[in-house]
């Protein structure tokens, strides 16, 4: 009976027509290397959709759909699902298309962490069989270190995020060069800018237009991950000390955030220890909802003692949550540069994103290559004005001259320009020019 619904889910796949597909630009998978493709991320990034993208392609070049299994274990029609039932599924996989035994076969397994056992299925499955295998696995299971982990070296992950901004731009059927914000198009690309900036750049959100749907869904989201990806994952007993932290910290996004400085403050209302404080932060990294970035130092110590600055997954969060003034404009700018440069380090292992501060100046954002520091990035929305540009730039010239750079980048919101002082030149970007030029 078992392998009978299989086999109807498998004949099903066959025949579905494959939505259509907002391109993601910043992963770009190679399935012919000889490694499981893992690809994690928080949950509604679309992982799913992403999987389809890779199958459309592979169709794409020739490769018969017969030779592609596509399985959602969250299917309810595969439940019970046991670790015996994986021998079944292969069987009946051949079963129905005897003629992929002795070909390369693609396995895309979405949400495969929701079976027990499953690591040792894929391990089989990579050892013995002549097979390319993608997975999915979501925050509420496994995060995907752990998917990394549990199959022993023979996997390359990758982390998906919600939509860039280039990605935004591709799902309005937008093709955006430099030359597009000289064109009538400029409004259409700024009023999306605007958008990405107020509810962030998750798929389902930039492609509903509703204002109360967006904030819904996106309450909807932090709920799903507070409850499923969280307390339900690691037992928390605390909700409201929880949700205290997280409402904390995305009012408090790009800013500085040290763990002994919140427990002085929270310990005076809140029954806590530092070190279920210490965990919590933990969990929050670990499935990618908020990021710490540490201060540039040669010393890991210094790095460890000193304050992190501290980013979101998403700048649709802060709306969803209310915080949403002009005021936080210059902080959302930030937050959206540094989502940015995290994509960027996915497709360079060897990139590393500090901040710098030495006393009274400081550098946004610090990148690092290898031994080499490679660039400084300062981020101001309100750079015409001029205590705000003396401090920008103040603190930029310090870092350039420390590391001996030649060149330095203020983002701004939309003025652009270059000064030169001395030996250093520092350009001013508008934003939208910059994520477009990358």
């Amino acid at each position: 009976m078992k392998k009978e619904i299989i086999k109807k889910i498998i004949e099903e796949f066959s025949e579905y027509q494959l939505p259509k597909i907002v391109e993601r630009q910043i992963i770009k998978i190679n399935l012919d290397v000889n490694k499981i493709i893992t690809i994690g991320g928080s949950r509604r990034v679309g992982k799913t959709f992403y999987i389809f993208s890779i199958i459309k392609k592979l169709l794409a070049e020739g490769i018969k759909r017969e030779r592609i299994l596509y399985i959602n274990f969250e299917d309810e029609r595969l439940l019970p699902f046991s670790p015996h039932d994986f021998d079944i599924l292969l069987e009946a996989f051949y079963e129905l298309y005897p003629e992929t035994r002795n070909t390369i076969t693609y396995f895309f397994f979405d949400e495969i962490q929701e079976i027990t056992m499953w690591e040792k299925f894929v391990r089989r499955l990579y050892d013995t069989q002549r097979a390319k295998i993608v997975i999915t696995g979501s925050s509420s299971k496994v995060t995907s270190k752990e998917i990394a982990s549990s199959l022993r070296g023979r996997s390359i992950t990758y982390e998906l995020f919600p939509f860039s901004f280039n990605e935004i731009l591709s799902a309005n059927g937008i093709v955006c060069d430099i030359r597009t914000l000289y064109s009538s198009r400029r409004f259409l690309v700024k009023k999306l800018f605007e958008e990405y900036l107020k509810f962030g750049g998750y798929p389902e959100i930039v492609l509903n237009k509703e204002h109360n749907i967006r904030l819904r869904i996106l309450n909807e989201y932090l709920s799903t991950i507070i409850i499923k990806d969280l307390i339900e994952k690691y037992k928390i007993r605390s909700m409201s000390t929880l949700k205290g932290l997280i409402k904390f910290l995305i009012s408090n996004v790009s800013r500085y955030f040290s763990i002994n400085s919140f427990y002085k403050f929270i310990k005076q209302t809140t029954p806590i220890t530092k070190r279920t404080l210490i965990n919590y932060i933990h969990y929050l990294e670990s499935i990618n909802l908020f990021f710490f970035v540490n201060k540039f130092s040669p010393s890991l110590k210094v790095q460890s003692v000193n304050p992190k600055k501290l980013y979101c997954i998403d700048t649709g969060f802060l709306t969803a949550t209310g915080f949403y003034a002009t005021a936080d404009i210059g902080w959302r700018l930030e937050n959206i540069v540094y989502l940015t440069l995290k994509q960027r380090q996915i497709v360079n292992p060897l990139m590393e994103i500090y901040y710098w501060r030495d006393n009274s100046k400081e550098v946004d954002f610090l990148i690092k290559e290898g031994n080499r520091i490679k660039s400084l990035i300062q981020v101001s929305y309100d750079i015409e004005k001029r205590e705000t540009r003396e401090r920008e730039i103040q603190g930029l010239i310090s870092a350039m001259e420390k590391f001996n750079l030649p060149r330095g980048i203020i983002i701004t919101y939309d003025y652009s320009g270059e000064e030169k002082i001395g030996k250093r030149k520092i350009f001013f970007i508008p934003i939208i020019q910059w994520l477009i030029s990358l």
